[in-house]
């Protein structure tokens, strides 16, 4: 669930799509706050993509770490 997410990379083709996607996004986290970067890139791998997020997310077992 969001709530296991600890990063988020956001990636723009466009900056005007900015508060858009801010809008976007809050609809999903909601009042999880993951470490998270933005950056307004000149294009993605395929052209017709606006928009690609690269979450990393974690959940414990319930074990120490050694």
């Amino acid at each position: 669930s969001v709530a296991n997410l600890v990063k988020v990379n956001n990636f723009l083709v466009r900056p005007n799509d900015m508060a858009a996607y801010a809008t976007v996004r809050a609809g999903y986290l909601g009042d999880a706050r993951p470490a998270s970067t933005v950056l307004i890139v000149q294009a993605l791998a395929k052209p017709q993509w606006l928009v690609e997020v690269d979450a990393v997310a974690w959940k414990s077992d319930g074990q120490e770490l050694a």
